[in-house]
């Protein structure tokens, strides 16, 4: 009997989407970037769709960026092709040869990145003329230049691939953007309610308020609130999971910038008037400001300074040391 799909709230639009690309790969393939804020859904969302696959015949590749690899040349390629390095061999010398130069299996001078496209392209071809494939790539923004540049090659030429690729990232990029794109928003109060489980009714709708229909918040707050944070503590507790989704991008900045950042989290409804007054206090500038914004932390929508979500304050304020926040 075949394993039952994983149901979701809030995304019938979206699997409704995906059903209709999984349909559609025959002899051409798909290819879509799902776009969407931390927390917001992607991985599940995927998962339900890779298990949709599975059900109709396909099979999965999968490879997810990481922070630390951004500047590792063909990290995330390879753990792309791992699974199937043994069909190397199917490829025409050159591109056999520099796909093996750039994932580490020969030794040789530093393949073009057209060479290494193109073998990547035949290697997925190759692959998926056996049986339908769902090539899954997350965290794209996180991905070392040289695979993000081989796996956006591959996307736009998928014209003799049974593939499914599906790019999952945190903001529109210039190098995906030829791209179709399915964005993520947030759930609709109504199905932030089904989501939630059982709470009393204070920290309920303190939850909820906090939450803004992001799925991992609506699911990790409940666990971290004590009785103190129920009542009204304006420092919500952050799970590990929480911290790093809305701290993403934070532990790039500089010292200074950091320093600027917890000062918004401390006090968010200042304006930028105010804002800057109490920096200049602290002996910070605007120029301290510019990489919290090119971070997506925070914005200035008029005379104001808006964070990214309500969350990334209580995130903030909960990594700073005892010192810092002195």
């Amino acid at each position: 009997m075949p394993a039952r799909t994983p149901s979701l709230i809030g995304r019938e639009r979206e699997l409704a989407h995906f059903r209709e690309l999984l349909a559609a790969v025959g002899p051409a393939g798909q290819a879509v970037v799902v776009e969407g804020e931390a927390g917001i859904g992607k991985s599940t969302l995927v998962d339900v769709v890779v298990a949709l696959a599975a059900e109709q015949g396909f099979r999965e590749l999968r490879c997810t960026g990481v922070a630390s690899e951004t500047t590792s040349g063909f990290a995330g390629l390879h753990e792309l092709f791992h699974p199937v390095l043994d069909r190397l061999a199917a490829l025409p010398p050159r591109q056999r040869q520099a796909l093996e130069v750039a994932l580490g299996q020969d030794d040789g001078p530093a393949p073009s990145r057209l060479m290494t496209g193109l073998a990547a392209l035949g290697l997925l071809e190759e692959y998926a003329a056996e049986q339908p494939t769902v090539v899954v790539v997350e965290d794209a923004q996180w991905l070392d230049a040289s695979s993000a540049q081989t796996v956006a090659f591959v996307a736009r030429r998928l014209s003799q691939a049974r593939v499914l690729l599906i790019v999952t990232m945190r903001a529109a990029s210039e190098l995906f953007g030829s791209l179709p794109e399915l964005p993520l928003g947030p759930l609709s109060e109504e199905e932030a309610e089904r989501l939630l489980p059982e709470l009393d009714g204070p920290a309920r709708k303190r939850v909820l308020a906090a939450a803004v229909g992001n799925p991992l918040a609506l699911t990790e707050l409940p666990r971290a609130l004590s009785s103190a944070a129920r009542t009204g503590d304006q420092w919500l507790p952050m799970t590990r999971r929480l911290e790093q989704a809305f701290l993403d991008g934070a532990a790039g900045l500089p010292e200074r910038s950091r320093r600027m950042l917890l000062l918004i989290a401390a006090a968010p409804e200042s304006s930028l008037r105010q804002l800057m007054a109490a920096a200049a206090g602290a002996g910070l500038t605007l120029d301290d400001f510019a990489p919290i914004e090119r971070a997506g932390l925070a914005t200035v929508p008029g005379d104001r300074v808006v964070l990214r979500h309500p969350l990334v304050r209580s995130a903030v304020y909960g990594a700073a040391s005892f010192a810092e926040r002195t």
